[in-house]
């Protein structure tokens, strides 16, 4: 099976990042994340911003008391 390309450069190879290893490529990332989890890394990762369009399709999750979660801006 081929796995689709990016079409924008992700920027690779990285950096490292304290205890986070630069990577050379997308797929090593993500064998990297497959298992790791950012919380065995606190003082090598900070909490960005992130802003725009969000499309839900029905899979939203829902806080304990059944609460729908907004994540970002409903579709119209």
């Amino acid at each position: 099976m081929t796995h689709p390309q990016p079409s924008v450069d992700l920027g690779y190879p990285t950096p490292a990042h304290g205890r986070i290893p630069s990577f050379t490529s997308i797929e090593e990332e993500a064998a990297f994340w497959d298992t790791h989890s950012v919380t065995d890394f606190p003082d090598d990762v900070r909490l960005v911003g992130v802003s725009g369009a969000v499309e839900f399709t029905g899979d939203e999750t829902a806080d304990e008391e059944g609460s729908r979660r907004e994540w970002g801006p409903r579709s119209a």
